[in-house]
């Protein structure tokens, strides 16, 4: 369950950084700054490093998925293999019980 708290966590993170880059782009579209100033540049500077936190987050989670469902495909062909070596037993034992 930790690693499902971690992907809600990672996954939060990244949308509040893609919420605060769009607040910073607003803030620079709203501000009556000439363009190219050194405020405007500022607010453009922090969103963008908001948008690159944003993206690592997700790719953080997405990681993190990934290595969560590789590791239910290899428990569930662990289980596949245990039941073929059930079913063959059992074909085995049937074979003796008619034979």
């Amino acid at each position: 369950m930790a690693t499902k708290d971690k992907q809600t966590t990672e996954r939060a993170q990244a949308e509040e950084h893609a919420a605060m880059a769009l607040a910073h782009l607003d803030e620079a579209d709203n501000v009556e700054a000439a363009p190219g100033t050194p405020e405007e540049q500022n607010r453009l500077a922090r969103a963008q490093i908001h948008l690159l936190q944003a993206i690592y987050h997700e790719l953080r989670h997405s990681n993190d998925l990934a290595a969560c469902n590789a590791a239910a495909l290899d428990e569930h062909a662990n289980a596949m293999d245990h039941l073929g070596t059930d079913m063959r037993g059992l074909g085995d034992a049937l074979s003796r019980h008619r034979g």
